[in-house]
C-alpha cells in the first residue's frame, strides 16, 4: 500500500502538470474540466494518503483505493484525456 502511495503521489506531480499543459499548448476546449478533475483527484488522493498514515493498510483503504483512484483513471482517461488526441496530432488544434 505504502508503494502504491507513493507512486501516486509522483504521477500526480509529473503526469498532471504535463497534460495540463499540453491541453494549454493544444488550446484544448477541455482544458479547465481536466484541472477541475485533476484537484478532484488531488484531493482524493490526499484524504486516502492521510488515512493511510494514520491507520496503516486496512482492506477497507484498499477497497477506497480501488473504488475512488482506480476507477477515476479509467473514467478520466475514456473521457477527458481522450479529447486531447485531436488536438496534439499534426492536423488538429492549434496552428502556432
Amino acid at each position: 500500500m505504502e508503494r502504491i502511495i507513493i507512486f501516486l503521489g509522483r504521477y500526480i506531480d509529473q503526469h498532471f502538470g504535463f497534460e495540463e499543459n499540453c491541453m494549454n499548448a493544444y488550446q484544448c476546449p477541455i482544458a479547465c474540466e481536466n484541472k477541475q478533475a485533476h484537484r478532484y483527484f488531488r484531493q482524493t488522493f490526499e484524504d486516502i494518503k492521510c488515512q493511510f498514515e494514520q491507520e496503516g493498510a486496512s482492506l477497507s483503504l484498499v477497497l477506497k483505493v480501488n473504488r475512488n483512484l482506480l476507477d477515476w483513471f479509467i473514467n478520466h482517461i475514456r473521457k477527458i484525456d481522450m479529447q486531447l488526441k485531436p488536438y496534439a496530432t499534426p492536423s488538429g488544434g492549434s496552428s502556432s
